[in-house]
């Protein structure tokens, strides 16, 4: 099967979403949803901070759900709702930095 190759030029823009957050050290575990039909889009143990990058459509409408949990059951979980994402240029944005 063969494939096609598109090569764009630098100065075409391709929008992506960047959800950029810093977690709370009590929690352990974070799940990144979809509102509308709860989709998982992500999920991890949780670093001090992270950057994922998700699909144009949620930098214009707050469709992210966040949940964040602790494993030792100490904390209740944290629920934030109606997140909307920063949007990016992904051929110039530098996620290590």
């Amino acid at each position: 099967m063969r494939s096609l190759l598109i090569l764009l030029p630098k100065t075409h823009i391709r929008t992506l979403s960047l959800l950029d957050f810093t977690l709370d050290a009590a929690g352990e575990r974070i799940a990144i949803f979809d509102r509308r039909d709860m989709k998982l889009l992500h999920t991890s143990t949780s670093a001090p901070s992270m950057k994922i990058i998700l699909p144009k459509i949620y930098t214009t409408n707050k469709l992210i759900l966040a949940l964040l949990v602790d494993d030792d059951l100490e904390n209740q979980a944290v629920v934030v709702d109606g997140i909307k994402a920063e949007a990016i240029d992904a051929n110039t944005y530098n996620i290590n930095s």
